[in-house]
């Protein structure tokens, strides 16, 4: 009879549009009980449900939080049993995805240790939410990026970047990004010291666009930082021309998308002495009409893009943006300017979430769609 009632109170809290949330809400506090459960059919039904409550605004995660289903969902991203860790997972992402204060329990609550030990998963699609997960963590404060550092997740990231499947490179650069975003210098100097800007180097003879946009951002984001660090030295862009980095990048300037090669050739102009080698091109680009969209008077977290790769809304607004260079184009200036365009990544943000990989295990089916997937 539990089994029974627990698949059907499942199943009312799913749906495509999903339902009502004060219809369903009361059923929250007897499902956080259920998850104690020493019947496994019953934790899987009513950890899907949980993740699918908490799939939403941040009141209805914070509904969850406040039935204390925390600590127990995340003790469950342990579980041997893939069908538990799976839904686990997910609403643990889910409620990650809401806001500052709702991350933090989390993090009180023991997550990032879990995130580690997720990483050693067979299974790639738990690998991928891992980074998912920690995308939205660093897309946090300040103290929230440090924790993740203080965790030793970001050497893990940057292996993924380097060797993991596609699809997990691109979850823990986002990840990495968002450190990057808003990071104070020392944590940006702890990347680099992790062989971040190798893992950059190796992005960019990828074919993804968005990868491609992402991971040449994120390199302005760090060449930025020193040259701040060291004005007149840059060390962070004399190590990226050490390891081979400018080679790639310079094969970027006949990329068929203009927001990558355009990005490039201002990253080229501005932090390399690559000018008269890309001045042809600059000066062919400067006469082509801009495709980057409309241009927005808000300053951007990095002058080559106005949108963040989070999904927690996107970062705040830095106090100042480097300025151009005396000797860059008038193309390129534009490109440094505190007058932004924006790039469609085609990544949700604002409010919106990036889809789990886990969706999968959340359709059709009996059940919750969930229980029986591996």
């Amino acid at each position: 009879m539990l089994r029974n009632l627990t698949w059907a109170i499942s199943n009312l809290c799913r749906g495509d549009p999903p339902p009502d949330f004060t219809l369903v809400k009361d059923a929250i506090p007897q499902l956080s009980t259920l998850l104690y459960s020493s019947d496994i059919e019953v934790v899987v039904d009513a950890t899907w449900a949980l993740s699918h409550l908490a799939d939403g605004e941040d009141y209805q995660i914070q509904a969850v939080l406040d039935a204390g289903a925390c600590k127990r969902l995340i003790d469950l991203t342990m579980n041997s049993q893939l069908v538990v860790q799976v839904p686990a997972v997910r609403a643990v992402g889910n409620i990650i995805s809401g806001s500052d204060l709702q991350t933090q329990v989390c993090i009180a609550n023991g997550v990032l240790p879990c995130l580690v030990s997720l990483f050693s998963s067979l299974k790639a699609t738990v690998r991928k939410e891992a980074c998912w997960i920690i995308s939205n963590i660093t897309a946090g404060n300040v103290g929230q990026k440090q924790a993740v550092i203080d965790a030793n997740l970001v050497p893990l990231l940057i292996d993924s970047m380097l060797h993991a499947e596609f699809d997990i490179k691109k979850e823990a650069l986002i990840a990495i990004f968002n450190i990057c975003t808003e990071g104070l210098p020392q944590q940006i100097d702890y990347l680099v010291s992790k062989n971040l800007l190798e893992a950059l180097s190796e992005l960019l003879q990828l074919t993804d666009v968005s990868v491609l946009v992402c991971a040449l951002s994120t390199l302005e984001l760090v060449l930025r930082a020193g040259k701040q660090r060291a004005p007149g030295f840059n060390a962070y862009a004399h190590r990226f021309e050490d390891i081979g980095g400018t080679t790639p990048l310079n094969k970027l300037l006949d990329h068929p998308q203009a927001r990558v090669y355009q990005t490039a050739m201002a990253l080229m102009e501005h932090y390399f002495d690559h000018v008269d080698s890309v001045r042809e091109s600059v000066s062919a680009a400067d006469a082509m009409p801009m495709a980057f969209g409309t241009a927005t008077p808000a300053s951007p977290t990095s002058p080559f893009f106005g949108s963040g790769f989070t999904s927690l809304g996107s970062p705040s607004t830095p106090t100042s943006t480097a300025a151009p260079s005396a000797t860059v184009s008038p193309f390129t200036a534009s490109l440094l300017s505190p007058q932004a365009f924006s790039f469609d990544f085609n990544l949700p943000t604002g409010q919106q979430q990036p889809q789990s990989p886990f969706a999968m295990f959340s359709q059709g089916g009996g059940g919750n769609g969930g229980s029986g997937s591996s």
